[in-house]
């Protein structure tokens, strides 16, 4: 079976990044560079909830997004959900605040100098790689997760995870080898 990483990462298409790049005004190469290197960064404070014993808090939010369909069978969904609505938030506004909580300003503002873009283009891309995460985890587990299994998963991902985290991020996300 394919890692969790890998079957994000196999979902990704130019045309989604450029997309993505078109709705934060930034450069396609460089959006979709940061992408791929956020994935596992969504990855990583999923896999911190789980390991902090927040699965089932980190199931509901799975099972909320999935309810919608699957992220990675709506590729539309990703770059649509950035769009800011009249409380001036998009819709990945709530789910990055609930993964990464009180480091989300910290990593976006690493995240933010490594990649030389704008911090709200690093939340925005934070928000839809956590989308791609958990549709890569609705692909392996199916729309309504049991949360042992969401932990197992992750948890049976946590060196592939950890090995693709930039620089500096376990740290900041709490984990662990």
């Amino acid at each position: 079976m394919t890692g969790l990483l890998d079957t994000v990462t196999g979902a990704l298409s130019t045309g989604l990044g450029d997309r993505i790049a078109g709705e934060l005004g930034e450069a396609p190469g460089v959006t979709m560079s940061a992408l791929k290197s956020l994935l596992p960064v969504a990855l990583g404070a999923m896999l911190n909830k789980a390991d902090h014993g927040d699965t089932h808090g980190l199931t509901d939010l799975i099972k909320g997004v999935l309810a919608g369909g699957n992220p990675l069978d709506d590729p539309e969904r990703i770059p649509n959900a950035l769009h800011h609505g009249a409380d001036n938030t998009s819709a990945t506004t709530s789910l990055t605040q609930s993964l990464f909580g009180a480091s989300l300003a910290p990593i976006v503002d690493k995240l933010a100098g490594q990649f030389n873009l704008h911090p709200d283009s690093i939340r925005k891309l934070l928000g839809a790689a956590s989308l791609l995460g958990i549709g890569g985890i609705g692909r392996h587990l199916g729309s309504n997760p049991e949360p042992d299994k969401v932990a197992g998963l992750l948890q049976g991902d946590r060196t592939s995870i950890l090995g693709a985290l930039p620089a500096g991020l376990g740290a900041l996300l709490g984990l662990t080898s």
